[in-house]
């Protein structure tokens, strides 16, 4: 009875143990997999184990020559009393032991800095030392194997280490197999030196190699895909020796099982398992994407930034597909974070064969499935093209009626100063020209917003212009810097979007919409000022002949402002924005994948702002001149209606003698400055302006009068004109 109380009482307790054991191993264990595990990625890799459990258990189970310390010095023996023809057998006997990284009797190894070397025993017969000294060799190539092979199994080296490692296990046990096999031989009395010599041959130059390859990613340092480029290289360079080429062939193979299981989940499903940073695309975040906010910042940082590809860890095989292989991922993390299934794919896996491209057919079906997905989902379920065509109406005014309505509406607050105009005031306006006009139809309009930015146009250019500047340094705003800026310089719209959409008219899109929206913007309200001059024609009606004929030269300036803001408005319009935006939409009707879409949508862009001339910061600061010109004009001419601002006839001569000059000078400016840009970037499209502003090449003579007349008088007035508009 008591000893059954025990055997009870000892497997109790025998119990306990073992829970608490695996207890500690699974907290020791813990894997980036676990539910409870934040923080960056480089975090996760941190709380990774560097090596393995049984490792940690047995540090001295090894085949590199194991020596524990505080252990007493063992006292070799000495040949020197052995009769010679005995001494082969023990030699024999020996060498196999140092040949499988066991310390022999008579062979023994020391570590001096790092490097191993042999020692033989002195008293051992000259013709043996000398046999035993062509051994020594393999026992060197053999010991650095070994310890490549088990320093390049711990997990911090990662996968593709621990995968050649393995490879070079497998090679190395082939080799301990044949000692074993030859230490019967010697068991039996059947081996002497020589044919122990003989039968290693083989296994000497294997070694060697592998000691080479040991050697030379040990002193690179390289991981992961490096180590790939490495051995793939290497193969090309063993043409002439097909068996090493061959063991290296098997080592690439081997070696590449982890990183291609890594590509299989990035190319099939947009997942990267990569916990050592050995792969080609590196993920800057770890943030749940089906968390992720739905605002424009965090797409642009997500399409641009959040994946890129790590140059040093892209096999050179992998080279050409590169972009392909980043590309497929992110349309796939797209179409998650969308609430879509993850396209299957042909169901072929992605597997690295040396002889075989098979592999690059399948990464590009891949691909296919995925930018086909995406692009559809887009274009149908989110109607990009219905977006894309909503920003045209608004930032291209091509609701020409509901742009008349909303200057119309606005124009007392758009007059005052942005400091004083009051967002609020202009919502409701807003709300009330787009439900009053075409635009009512566009099921988007309520994603139009309102924005007054704190600086000029101008100084939005100069911003972009200056190197290395990024978005959020162009919309930093600087209070010393700060302009004053009336509401019709400072206005522009602005337009929601969320995910996935933004991916295309992202913050930089936006940016350019925006920046061609003000300068239609001003040029339109310019026009309208001039527009209403000519309702000044009526009360002159009333004057008297000789006060009526002084609004002649008036009203012969406000028709060459009104020609000129006319013709430069009509470019703009239908010769620049609509021409590029046909060849967009003829462009994208063929587009295979998002990123063709991206890329012609950001080349119509830049390629309106380039023709329209906003990008020139000298031809746009003479513009902006020459339209605060016409703006004073027509201000001026409309207070005149007022019986208390009528000038004199003299003095209204006057005003209207220097803003003509003015005028003039700034003109022939401007269409010198085309002229040089069209000379630098030749484009139809501004030499069709140049034929509209100069017609018969009248300003031609005033060019060249420019360069006497208004050197010193009517030029000096553009110098002297600082404005903000």
């Amino acid at each position: 009875m008591s000893s059954e109380t025990t055997s009870i009482h000892e497997l109790s307790e025998l119990k306990k143990k073992l829970k608490d054991l695996s207890n500690k191993q699974g907290t020791s264990n813990a894997t980036p997999g676990s539910k409870n595990l934040s923080g960056t990625l480089q975090d996760q890799r941190n709380l990774l184990p560097t090596v393995s459990q049984r490792m940690v258990e047995r540090p001295f189970y090894s085949l590199n020559y194991p020596s524990e310390p505080n252990v007493e010095e063992v006292a070799f023996k000495i040949l020197g009393p052995v009769p010679f023809e005995s001494q082969e057998h023990l030699i024999v006997e020996d060498l196999l032991y140092v040949l499988s990284g066991i310390e022999g009797q008579y062979i023994f190894s020391e570590v001096n800095n790092a490097v191993r070397t042999f020692t033989v025993d002195e008293t051992m017969s000259p013709p043996l030392r000398d046999m035993v000294a062509r051994f020594l060799p393999l026992c060197l190539d053999f010991s650095t194997v070994v310890r490549f092979s088990e320093d390049y199994s711990r997990y911090d080296n990662g996968l593709v280490s621990q995968a050649l490692s393995g490879g070079i296990s497998v090679l190395l046990k082939d080799y301990i197999v044949l000692i074993a096999q030859l230490e019967t031989e010697h068991i039996q009395g059947s081996l002497s030196m020589q044919k122990l010599y003989y039968h290693l041959q083989p296994s000497m130059s294997t070694m060697t190699f592998l000691s080479s390859i040991a050697e030379d990613i040990s002193k690179d340092n390289i991981k992961g895909g490096a180590i790939l480029s490495y051995l793939y290289r290497r193969i090309s360079r063993m043409m002439g020796n097909a068996e090493a080429q061959k063991l290296c062939v098997f080592l690439l193979e081997t070696s590449a099982k982890p990183y291609f299981n890594i590509l299989k989940q990035w190319t099939l499903k947009g997942i990267i398992k990569d916990p050592y940073g050995e792969f080609l695309v590196d993920d800057h975040d770890i943030r749940n994407l089906e968390n992720a906010p739905k605002n424009p910042a965090y797409s642009d940082d997500y399409w641009e930034k959040r994946y890129s590809i790590r140059e040093d860890q892209m096999p050179i095989f992998l080279e050409k597909v590169a972009d392909m292989i980043l590309r497929t991922g992110k349309y796939l993390n797209v179409l998650r974070q969308c609430g879509k299934l993850i396209p299957k794919g042909n169901g072929k896996d992605i597997v690295y064969k040396h002889t075989d491209s098979t592999y690059l057919e399948n990464i590009e079906e891949a691909y296919s499935v995925a930018s086909k997905n995406l692009l559809v989902h887009l274009m149908k379920e989110e109607d990009l093209l219905g977006r894309l065509k909503s920003m045209k109406q608004y930032f291209f005014m091509e609701a020409g009626d509901f742009l008349l309505q909303f200057q119309e509406l606005t124009e007392s607050e758009l007059l005052k100063n942005a400091d004083d105009i009051v967002l609020i005031r202009l919502e409701p306006l807003l709300e009330l020209a787009l439900r009053t006009s075409s635009a009512n139809a566009d099921p988007y309009k309520d994603d139009l917003r309102i924005s007054l930015l704190t600086f000029d146009l101008q100084t939005l250019i100069n911003k972009i212009a200056n190197a290395g500047s990024s978005l959020d340094q162009v919309y930093q705003h600087n209070p010393v810097d700060r302009l004053t800026l009336t509401g019709f310089q400072s206005f522009t719209f602005n337009y929601s979007v969320e995910w996935p959409v933004s991916l295309i008219l992202n913050r930089s899109a936006i940016m350019c919409y925006q920046m061609i929206f003000r300068h239609l913007f001003f040029i339109k309200y310019v026009e309208t000022l001039l527009c209403r001059v000519w309702v000044v024609n009526k009360f002159v009606r009333n004057f008297s002949q000789s006060t009526s004929q002084a609004y002649t030269a008036a009203f012969a300036l406000r028709q060459r402002m009104l020609s000129f803001v006319q013709n430069l408005e009509y470019y703009i319009t239908l010769e620049v924005i609509e021409v590029h935006w046909n060849s967009f939409l003829s462009a994208i009707s063929n587009a295979t994948n998002v990123d063709d879409v991206l890329q012609k949508h950001t080349a119509m862009l830049s390629r309106i702002l380039s023709d329209g001339m906003v990008i020139f910061t000298e031809v746009l600061a003479t513009l902006t001149k020459l339209l605060n010109v016409c703006e004073q004009f027509s201000t001026f001419m409309i207070a005149q209606q007022e019986p208390k601002q009528i000038s004199t006839a003299d003095t209204f001569e006057e005003t209207i003698k220097k803003m003509d000059l003015q005028f003039s000078a700034l003109l022939v400016s401007f269409i010198e400055k085309v002229t040089v840009v069209q000379f630098e970037a030749s484009s139809e499209k501004r030499s069709a302006l140049l034929d509209r502003l100069n017609y018969n090449s009248f300003y031609d003579n005033v060019i060249q009068m420019s360069k006497t007349t208004f050197t010193s008088g009517s030029l000096a007035s553009e110098d002297s004109m600082k404005t903000t508009g």
